[in-house]
């Protein structure tokens, strides 16, 4: 019965060993989980990346390769996440200006560009990190079949009387009228009420409503209201000898002129 009674403790002892071992191993889990949350947490104190800025973008119009590209067109810039820092524009023919919005996300010619001739505009811009970028656009003016000049009566930046008209003169007969017109540009430092009057197919001048315009023989004389008090008894020819070719004025109102010959008392 003794040894009967060792076998049972025995067992009993080695149940308890088992139990033992199953409860030590179901804590180890437990402690592996920490460590993972441990672990978990250390990864998330890392700092984020660095978001890298992008590159800023320019646009330049006429495009490079344009052909046959109007006189009147400006140059436009305008950039695309950042801004315009610099624009230059490389011909042989006369300089081209132009300024850069308040934003500085624009640039665009101020100047006339000349016919049958080459540009080539070089644009610099940046972005928020300062990194810049450049572009470059070659175009070409359109080459018209045929071309003339034309002669304004007053000088640049001269000084005038109210009395002197604004006249163009051109190398040759104008036909298209109208499209000569809409080319010209006339700003004056107070609002004037105005147009263009023809003068034959040689000439165009500035009326304005201050104008007195007398017709004869299908000739129109201008006149400014000032002066037409000391023209009323005038007398207009044209004279065409060796000597000399255009318009003669008698006036016998005149006393004296000046020897410019262009104001009289």
């Amino acid at each position: 019965m003794r040894r009967g009674r060792w076998l049972a403790a025995v067992v009993a002892a080695t149940g308890l060993l088992v139990a033992g071992c199953s409860s030590g191993g179901s804590s180890a889990p437990k402690h592996t989980a920490a460590s993972t949350k441990s672990a978990t947490a250390t990864k998330s104190t890392k700092p984020p990346a660095q978001q890298v800025a992008a590159a800023a973008q320019l646009h330049i119009s006429p495009a490079n390769g344009t052909q046959n590209v109007r006189p009147d067109s400006a140059i436009a810039v305008t950039a695309t996440g950042g801004t315009v820092s610099s624009v230059s524009v490389h011909t042989t023919a006369d300089p081209v200006t132009g300024v850069l919005n308040a934003g500085k996300t624009a640039w665009r010619s101020t100047s006339q560009l000349n016919v049958a001739q080459t540009y080539t505009v070089t644009a610099t811009g940046v972005n928020s990190a300062g990194q810049s970028v450049t572009a470059t656009s070659s175009f070409h003016t359109l080459t018209p079949a045929a071309t003339f000049q034309a002669h304004i009566s007053e000088g640049y930046q001269e000084t005038y009387g109210v009395g002197m008209p604004i006249q163009l003169s051109f190398s040759q007969p104008i036909t298209n009228k109208a499209a000569v017109e809409r080319a010209l540009q006339l700003r004056t430092s107070r609002p004037v009420v105005g147009a263009w009057t023809w003068l034959e197919e040689y000439g165009i001048g500035v009326t304005t409503e201050k104008d007195v315009a007398e017709e004869q023989f299908g000739v129109r004389v201008v006149i400014d209201r000032m002066s037409v008090p000391y023209l009323s008894e005038a007398k207009i020819d044209f004279v065409d000898t060796l000597e000399a070719s255009g318009f003669t004025i008698d006036n016998p109102v005149a006393q004296g002129s000046c020897a410019c010959g262009h104001s009289f008392h």
